[in-house]
């Protein structure tokens, strides 16, 4: 925070006498700060402004050019808008819209309820006056809280707050629309897989030890089978795990020659300003680079002012340069080996008990001269498999 107050500087020294430079950089008081080598022989840092001018001599000494990239910082962005009329009213009509914006209800969060019910309460709210865009001195909670009640006798009880430019509205069902969302479904199998151990809870199960299984069958159903008393013969929730043995594959591909992207230096950024339902882009919104990394900051305005509806995204893009590395067969094999394996582990659910791994590489001359590394891996392991299915969504 302090370097932007007081303004900074991206450089870019190149030369052969880089070590050189720092020392001397340093001996002069000028520190430099997230340096970075982009080059064998170039170095991208920042500094702050104000010592720019004194990185002269250390240059001229160790023969080393330094050039200016960037700049950035409180006193650079002052100088900008100062140079700007437009800028200066484009921030006074912006704080205008901003009062003005404030004074209305953009975002209307319900919590408590979902599915239909919660289409249902949107549709009460909405006749009632409370949607995005309303004035905030319309929305009478209290009177709100009653009709929501008065409209839909399924509603036990509820709670409506202006909070800034939100209105949130908590519900909560009677006891006999709880049981709605206790949908009766099935226990299905998540992967292919042999059966080990079943635990049900509720419902019945219709596999056991020793059973393979595939993706998508019913493992504990919520259907009661035939036989069952009548009386109590009714769908219910499927609950219960399903442990089975499953077996994971995946094959990557090593070419002798890999490609590596390091940073130019060279960056643009950019802003996004959100006030209420308007956007404005400033700067680099969109890549201006072909080869790039991005970085993405998310702000809001700091308490008590985070009940403005505004908000800020500021992205920035560094230029990437890509280059050929050449590897040597055992290098290959072990990144081709590392690959498959990590991609066969990621198609296993969570927390698998790994019985056996198996890799296996070999190398495949493509044309002459050209040689790619190929392994396979196959994971072999115990894990849950169950997984809840509503009776509608089958």
């Amino acid at each position: 925070m302090g370097e932007w107050l007081s303004g900074y500087v991206v450089i870019r020294a190149s030369g052969e006498g880089l070590a050189g430079f720092v020392n001397l950089a340093s001996r002069a008081g000028v520190e430099l700060y997230r340096a970075r080598r982009v080059g064998r022989h170039v170095l991208v840092a920042t500094v702050a402004a104000r010592d720019f001018r004194r990185l002269r001599a250390p240059a001229r000494q160790s023969g080393v050019r330094v050039r200016l990239i960037r700049r950035g910082g409180l006193p650079f962005v002052a100088a900008r808008i100062a140079a700007s009329p437009g800028l200066i009213a484009g921030f006074a009509v912006a704080a205008v819209l901003v009062a003005a914006l404030s004074a209305r209800v953009w975002v209307v969060d319900v919590q408590g309820v979902s599915g239909r019910l919660l289409e249902q309460l949107q549709e009460v709210l909405s006749r009632s006056g409370l949607r995005p865009g309303v004035l905030k001195h319309r929305v009478e909670t209290r009177q709100l809280e009653q009709e929501l009640l008065e409209a839909m006798p399924q509603l036990a009880w509820t709670r409506v707050q202006i909070v800034g430019s939100v209105a949130r509205v908590e519900v909560r069902p009677r006891r006999d629309e709880q049981r709605l969302f206790m949908a009766p479904g099935d226990v299905v199998a998540a992967m292919d897989g042999l059966v080990v151990q079943v635990i049900p809870g509720a419902g019945w199960p219709v596999v056991r030890q020793g059973d393979v299984v595939r993706r998508g069958q019913v493992l504990i159903t919520g259907q009661p089978p035939a036989g069952v008393d009548p009386a109590s013969a009714r769908p219910v929730r499927a609950t219960g795990v399903v442990y089975a043995r499953v077996w994971s594959e995946a094959v990557a591909e090593q070419p002798l020659e890999m490609r590596i992207d390091t940073p130019t230096g060279r960056r643009a950024t950019g802003w996004l300003v959100r006030v209420g339902p308007w956007h404005l882009r400033l700067g680099a919104i969109d890549p201006p680079f072909r080869r790039f990394q991005s970085e993405i900051a998310h702000h809001r305005l700091p308490r008590p002012l985070d009940w403005m509806p505004v908000a800020w995204d500021r992205v920035a893009y560094d230029e990437m340069r890509s280059h050929a590395v050449a590897l040597d067969r055992q290098q290959a094999r072990r990144i081709a080996q590392e690959q498959a394996l990590e991609r066969a582990l990621a198609r296993l659910g969570a927390s698998p008990e790994i019985l056996r791994q198996t890799v296996t590489t070999q190398e495949q001359e493509l044309s002459r001269g050209v040689v790619v590394v190929r392994s396979r891996a196959i994971v072999e392991a115990v894990q849950q498999i169950g997984q809840f299915v509503p009776s509608e969504g089958r």
